[in-house]
């Protein structure tokens, strides 16, 4: 029994000590720069060397066996030097260049921008096409190629077909999806001056990708986008206005008439009709609250606009924590009310505990009695001027 425990741990020390060996000379083949099958072979003939020079000095007489197993020696290490050297050299060396470590592959573009950039846009096709034979479903590749023919070429298919094959990639995020989308949408805005194609698309993220940020910003992409003539003003040259005085100012006995202010209830009535079209157009929304509470008197109604944006979802936690700011002034401003300001920013930090958002509304509460006294010092003013 002891014998045959013995037999056993020897094979087992045997198969362990081979299972390390093959790793290492596995490892070995990957990072030396010697072919593998050099290195093999320089392995094989080390250990006939190193067992001859063994034997040398184990078995021959010691005036020619050391002299042997030495010269065996030398040959070994000729044989390994510059393997030796560079297992040496390499850890300084790989301060200054990276190391050994293989690069994962990736798609190259830089051909394709140059025939671009020289408007050869067959040529620039031709080499994203073949980029994304070799990496298939590459984002920023598809996303080239949707451009050339949208922006260069018209090809208004080709674009299409392209985006349809980043948003039919269920492994990518859903950010990346909606924004290849928009990206379509204003390219047909910008140039083909074609806004229901926007907006068809736009409503589409929105029926896609439901109650996500995503969605979200579609919607209010939808709610604004009317003609697009607000895109093409964005993309027209800039134009220096230059205002035309009054010619007869120093002849006037009165002073002229300040322009009479827009009625707050036509604009009200205005941001009304928009939400009726568009409900998550927030900042239609944001501006009735104010119009409300700043011009109309009606703070109940600029707080019920705000909770009504807050009731929404999937919105950043800096947008969330800016309508409570809001809220918090609409308070101050209207009714001078500190306590419910108080309120509307506690709930920032019970939203967001621990965050940059708290710290900034516990900055504002240790100051709000000092922005009470301002606006009561502001009306006085305001008061004292008008009688």
């Amino acid at each position: 029994m002891p014998l045959l425990a013995f037999h056993l741990g020897a094979i087992l020390s045997v198969i362990a000590f081979g299972s390390l060996f093959g790793w290492i000379l596995w490892r070995w083949t990957r990072t030396s720069t010697d072919d593998p099958a050099v290195l093999l072979t320089k392995v094989a003939l080390s250990l006939c060397l190193v067992g001859s020079a063994v034997y040398c000095i184990a078995f021959m007489h010691p005036i020619m066996g050391v002299p042997l197993g030495a010269v065996l020696g030398i040959i070994t290490g000729i044989l390994w030097g510059r393997n030796i050297g560079l297992a040496i050299a390499n850890p300084l060396a790989n301060l200054y260049d990276g190391g050994t470590e293989t690069l994962a592959p990736k798609p190259f573009y830089a051909i394709a921008e140059a025939h671009r950039k020289q408007a050869r846009y067959s040529e620039a096709i031709g080499e994203i096409r073949k980029q994304l034979e070799q990496f298939p479903g590459d984002v920023r590749g598809l996303l080239m190629l949707a451009e050339i023919h949208a922006r260069n070429l018209q090809d208004w298919s080709g674009a299409t077909e392209a985006i349809e094959e980043i948003v039919g990639n269920d492994k990518l995020p859903v950010g990346t999806r909606a924004k290849a989308m928009q990206a379509l949408a204003d390219w047909h805005l910008d140039f083909s001056q074609n806004a229901d194609a926007a907006r068809g698309i736009f409503q589409r993220i929105i029926d896609l990708f439901p109650d996500t940020p995503e969605s979200n910003e579609a919607a209010q992409r939808l709610a604004h986008t009317g003609d697009g003539s607000w895109r093409r003003e964005q993309h027209a040259p800039a134009r220096l206005v230059v205002p035309v005085a009054d010619q007869r100012l120093g002849l006037r006995l009165e002073p002229p008439e300040p322009p009479p202010e827009p009625d707050p209830a036509i604009e009200a009535d205005a941001l009304q009709s928009q939400l009726a079209a568009h409900p998550l157009d927030k900042e239609a929304r944001e501006k009735l609250a104010v119009l409300y509470a700043d011009r109309m008197g009606h703070l109940d109604w600029a707080v019920g606009e705000i909770e009504k944006l807050l009731s929404q979802p999937n919105h950043p936690p800096k947008t969330i924590a800016r309508w409570l700011h809001l809220l918090a002034d609409l308070h101050i401003r209207s009714a001078g009310d500190e306590n419910s300001a108080r309120r509307a920013l506690e709930r920032v930090g019970f939203l967001f505990p621990g965050t940059a958002l708290e710290a900034n509304a516990r900055t504002r509460l240790e100051r709000l009695k000092y922005e009470l006294r301002l606006k009561q010092k502001a009306s006085v003013v305001g008061q004292s001027k008008s009688s």
